[in-house]
């Protein structure tokens, strides 16, 4: 898909020593898998070669967490030092890990510990190891026979059968079978299909990770009441969907959990719902209606991304915090609506700003020649993102920061001015501006990454003031001839 092409990622969180962590984004993991991986690839292969224990590799898995620059980061390396204490047979340390996991992220949901504990337990020779860690952790592992084990259960309820897990009496519908990722239906599901209430004699509360992921001839789901969880791409590629349920009891909606739902026509999304996660409906392009509910405090990263026939859209007074490129590439989109009672956004014309209107949030399918208003002093990353149709923009004196991404793909500027109190700009932000040929800077030298211009062909000159001191002496910019004659 072309706009996942597009992520570039959501800014690491980042807290003081003393605060309690939040817990990071699908995103923010995501950018620190390589990380990880780097830190520890010289322990890895000690392990390999047999030169250092689990255990000594969990060690230094922990050193590298207490140094970790980002919450993301922290988590892979204590869920890592975790895993391998449980493998090495070091239970004591393994709940002694998963203790200190909890504090330093104190909203780590339980669905995540539960998911940590079984894959560690994978492969591991004692079955009375799994029972003895559950005990250390004071976690309770219920199945149908109240014994403690890692395999998934099974039902067979209306001529499917159905895997899922059991923790506490619930029952949540997963998809992984012995570490292996698999459809949690079979047969594959095709038509319309209605989960099941209960599974054995459990309640269903959860649809878990992937559970029916790329499942493309399923047309219609109905999700039963009491679900209160819908998990990381749960529903992600089914592009046979057009039609979904979701019941009142609902309250989380996971990361891209509809990602790539090309079919789907419209979503309600129930009261409750508290976060809408990064990509939950990106690619749904056939969406032409949404329901945002006032339970609603935060919509995540491009949660609406490519819903190219979505027209209209209200942001409800409790929404706090809405991520980058919520609304990038639906075309159809004319006007972003704000409840007179939002505290964090208004709509002027259509366009989002934040309530003191000092930011550009998002300017929904911008068309020919666009005037951003005085008094902004920010345009956040994504704003104009993917807008073809803008022929030119007026950027005004008060802006002093361009957001990473803000232009990415606006092929129809041929020029642009940044005025001179512009103090700095992110990543990518004219990426593919394939028209863009000239650029004029009034003020002294902004603080920029080398990938401001990717893309830009036909930019061969950038225009600079002759008596600007910190541009003296340079030929480029990235590679970019600089002309002294700007005014």
């Amino acid at each position: 898909m072309k706009t996942k092409l597009m992520m570039i990622g959501a800014l690491a969180t980042v807290c003081a020593a003393h605060e309690l962590a939040a817990m990071p984004t699908a995103e923010e993991t995501k950018r620190a898998e390589p990380v990880v991986q780097k830190l520890l690839a010289s322990e890895r292969a000690a392990l390999k070669s047999g030169k250092k224990s689990r255990s000594e590799v969990a060690v230094a898995a922990m050193k590298r967490a207490a140094e970790a620059k980002t919450e993301a980061e922290k988590l892979l390396l204590m869920k890592g030092a975790f895993a391998l204490y449980v493998q090495d047979g070091n239970l004591e340390k393994a709940a002694e890990t998963m203790k200190a996991l909890k504090k330093a992220i104190p909203d780590l949901p339980q669905e995540s510990v539960k998911n940590m504990i079984e894959m560690a337990l994978i492969g591991v020779p004692k079955k009375e190891d799994g029972s003895l860690l559950y005990k250390l952790l004071g976690e309770v592992k219920a199945t149908n026979n109240g014994v403690a084990s890692p395999n998934n259960l099974i039902a067979t309820v209306d001529g499917y059968t159905w895997s899922y897990r059991v923790r506490n009496g619930e029952a949540t519908i997963v998809a992984e079978k012995g570490g292996r990722p698999s459809c949690a239906v079979s047969p594959a599901p095709k038509g319309d299909i209605k989960i099941p209430a209960t599974l054995g004699e459990f309640k269903v509360t959860g649809i878990g990770t992937e559970s029916f992921r790329g499942c493309k001839e399923l047309t219609s789901v109905t999700i039963p009441e009491g679900v209160t969880h819908i998990d990381v791409h749960a529903f992600d590629n089914c592009t046979g969907l057009k039609t979904v349920s979701l019941p009142s009891s609902l309250m989380g909606i996971g990361y891209a959990a509809f990602g790539g739902c090309i079919a789907l026509e419209s979503v309600t999304i129930p009261n409750g719902v508290k976060n809408i996660e990064s990509d939950s409906f990106n690619g749904c392009r056939a969406i032409k209606s949404v329901v945002i509910p006032e339970s609603v405090t935060r919509i995540g990263d491009r949660a609406f991304c490519g819903c190219r026939e979505l027209e209209s859209v209200a942001i409800p007074s409790g929404v706090a915090n809405i991520g980058k490129g919520v609304f990038t590439g639906c075309n159809a989109l004319k006007l972003i609506n704000v409840d007179s009672g939002n505290q964090a956004f208004t709509a002027v014309d259509g366009v989002l700003y934040t309530k003191d209107r000092s930011e550009l949030v998002m300017w929904p399918n911008p068309r020919n020649a666009v005037v951003i208003p005085d008094g902004v002093t920010k345009i956040r990353g994504w704003s104009f993102a993917g807008g073809r149709g803008m022929t030119s923009v007026t950027i005004p004196e008060s802006v002093t920061n361009i957001g990473e991404i803000a232009f990415i793909g606006c092929d129809g500027l041929k020029s642009i001015t940044i005025p001179s109190r512009v103090k700095s700009m992110g990543e990518h932000v004219f990426e593919r501006c394939v028209q863009l040929t000239e650029v004029t800077m009034l003020g002294e030298r902004p603080e920029a990454p080398e990938t401001l211009f990717p893309g830009c062909g036909k930019l061969k000159a950038i225009h600079v003031p002759a008596n600007a001191k910190s541009w003296a002496g340079m030929k480029d910019w990235f590679g970019i001839p600089l002309v002294f004659d700007a005014k």
